[in-house]
């Protein structure tokens, strides 16, 4: 018997005439990029999240860069992230001349492990005279990128306290 990876089918039967009128509305248009229908998605997320303002992108990995360049991250700085996520989460820090570093797993869900965030910053880390978390080699922590997966969320009250006790942004 082939059981397949994931069945939308249900799912799509009742999305699929409303779904399809919105791209045809799209493709007449011609508006892919920008536009009223982008505008009125980041309104609808402010109202949503309560948040000033939004900004819709094209990809999970073009709002990660984003986020990024928005922090100012560069050249000389360190993000702690995890080695089991798709590859955008470190190329993203990659690609602003930053570097990624890879803080081991939960083995029981393979999600950042926050006492492997922890032990890895009293370890390998310290605060600099400016108050500044500085690696082994020099460069400024800067930020934690936890990544949740298989629908399991990472453990973010410990991972929030480990950054607001080093000053960290989490992204």
């Amino acid at each position: 018997m082939r059981v397949p990876l994931l069945d939308l089918s249900e799912q799509y039967r009742f999305l699929a005439e409303p779904i399809r009128q919105r791209i045809d509305k799209v493709l007449a248009s011609q508006r892919f990029i920008l536009g009223p229908n982008v505008e009125a998605f980041e309104q609808a997320i402010c109202r949503f999240t309560g948040a000033p303002r939004a900004i819709g992108v094209s990809s999970g990995t073009d709002a990660l860069l984003a986020i990024l360049m928005a922090l100012e991250i560069g050249p000389g700085d360190a993000i702690i992230t995890t080695p089991y996520s798709f590859f955008a989460t470190a190329a993203c820090v990659a690609r602003l001349g930053a570097t990624p570093i890879f803080v081991d797993v939960d083995l029981g869900t393979y999600n950042l492990s926050p006492s492997e965030l922890e032990r890895y910053i009293e370890k390998f880390c310290r605060t600099d005279s400016s108050g500044n978390l500085t690696d082994s080699e020099g460069r400024k922590i800067r930020a934690i990128i936890p990544v949740h997966l298989f629908g399991l969320c990472c453990e973010m009250d410990p991972i929030h306290t480990i950054s607001e006790q080093y000053n960290l942004d989490v992204i």
